[in-house]
């Protein structure tokens, strides 16, 4: 099906919006209409907003219901986002508000091995003090002390070894 070009050019305002934190504009499309989980390219608003940082927009879009578990096409979802990105209010959010801690995409990844790979110390600990497996692995076999490693960041290597040393 053919993407509508006023539809494409919605898409791309609402877009701008969400990266600019226009949040007035996101607030009046919703009053008129807009739907919370609409998607653009398979990906729904507050996953777009995850990965932005934007917390207000991601506050808003939960406020009004906004389904913390969606997954896009590739399974890639609002947790996954603000965790790779290491957007640690974000994941606290999603996680108050129902956001599963160990939701992953379609080739395994869940929120703390992507926080592991792009070095995000303080959420990574959050996530484990959430109840985050770190015994899972991606489609690859790698776990979170693996990517940490690969990714040469010493402060979660460091981390991730002390917490399975006090795990056993």
């Amino acid at each position: 099906m053919v993407t509508p070009a006023w539809a494409a050019n919605a898409d791309i305002q609402l877009a701008r919006a969400i990266a600019g934190n226009d949040i007035g504009f996101l607030k009046r499309q919703l009053a008129t209409g807009l739907g919370v989980d609409h998607r653009i390219n398979s990906e729904t608003l507050l996953m777009i907003a995850a990965r932005k940082g934007r917390d207000e927009i991601v506050k808003l879009l939960i406020g009004k219901g906004a389904d913390v578990n969606a997954k896009s096409g590739k399974g890639h979802n609002a947790m996954s986002f603000a965790s790779r990105y290491g957007h640690l209010d974000i994941v606290q959010d999603l996680l108050n508000h129902g956001a599963e801690v160990n939701i992953s995409n379609n080739n395994n990844w869940t929120p703390l091995l992507k926080a592991a790979r792009g070095g995000h110390l303080e959420v990574v600990d959050y996530l484990l003090a959430h109840d985050a497996d770190i015994s899972r692995r991606n489609s690859s076999g790698q776990d979170a002390l693996a990517l940490a490693r690969r990714y040469g960041h010493k402060n979660v290597i460091q981390y991730l070894r002390k917490y399975k040393r006090d795990d056993k």
